[in-house]
């Protein structure tokens, strides 16, 4: 578990702490802004 994903865990987003690497990968990959980045965190954890 990487910092950022204890962190994201220990405010209750379980499910961004667990798709954090992967989700930060995948918007690299695809260039996508700051903003479809949340957007697309929130839908994980939603």
């Amino acid at each position: 578990m990487t910092p950022l994903s204890r962190q994201l865990e220990v405010l209750g987003l379980r499910g961004m702490a667990e798709q954090i690497d992967d989700a930060l990968s995948l918007g690299t990959k695809k260039r996508w802004s700051s903003t479809q980045l949340i957007e697309h965190l929130i839908r994980i954890e939603q």
